[in-house]
């Protein structure tokens, strides 16, 4: 896609793992910075952090005390090296100073599966396919990592809320042109999308999937990319992950 034509019919449609990669891998097939022009934001969502429903922990103060209490005696989650909900996580021990026993999976299912039956203690989940297991009673959630509530969980607080600070962390997605397309084409690009985006029913239906529409000029959204590729490398680096 960065050696398409940069005329505007080729466009990019990827997730934080825009911002995420330039940390993760030691050598891209592209340049993150050079190879696209930033368009437009879409959506975000926040992680959940969730344990089971006969957890002892009621919120994350509870979560909190009882990690520091007893460090590296909770198995704390992820879905794979480098995933989102990995980073979600180290940012969470990097602001809390916690020490926890981290548990790869292969992905959010089979993570749901162990956590439902007890085999591990908590997680970090995109909200989108957790919430009909929390509506359903099958799990607990103690905060959402963003920094505002999801009106999907409008009970529960966020991370900040709860106590902790840097630590917010959001699943967004984005949309991106080869770099040299005009401006005049990025900004009607950005426009039009801007424009779907505030129509009530597309926001009634990612909202349903716990998502909230996010508008910015091509310029803002630029510079939110930037912010958040630049967050990822200080994540990874706190956490002491070699680039692969």
């Amino acid at each position: 896609m960065a050696r398409a034509a940069p005329d505007g019919y080729t466009l990019l449609v990827n997730s934080n793992a825009h911002a995420i990669n330039p940390a993760t891998y030691a050598k891209l097939p592209y340049d993150t910075d050079k190879d696209f022009a930033d368009v437009a934001p879409l959506s975000s969502a926040p992680n959940v952090f969730v344990v089971p429903t006969d957890s002892p922990y009621k919120t994350l103060g509870e979560f909190l005390a009882a990690a520091r209490a007893k460090p590296d005696s909770i198995n704390f989650a992820h879905a794979g090296i480098g995933s989102g909900t990995h980073l979600n996580t180290e940012k969470f021990i990097t602001a809390t100073g916690i020490r926890v026993v981290q548990i790869p999976y292969k992905g959010t299912p089979e993570v749901l599966k162990d956590l439902i039956a007890g085999r591990s203690d908590c997680y970090f989940s995109p909200i989108g396919p957790t919430l009909s297991t929390l509506r359903g009673g099958r799990l607990r959630a103690l905060a959402v990592s963003s920094s505002k509530r999801s009106s999907q969980l409008p009970d529960v607080p966020t991370v900040s809320e709860a106590g902790v600070t840097g630590a917010d962390f959001a699943l967004w997605f984005g949309v991106w042109a080869p770099a040299g397309t005009p401006a005049p084409i990025v900004e009607k690009i950005n426009a039009d999308i801007n424009r779907a985006l505030a129509s009530p029913d597309v926001k009634a239906q990612l909202a349903k999937l716990g998502y909230d529409t996010m508008h910015m000029t091509p310029a803002d959204f630029r510079k939110f990319v930037r912010d958040e590729i630049a967050d990822m490398h200080k994540v990874i680096k706190a956490a002491g992950i070699r680039p692969q």
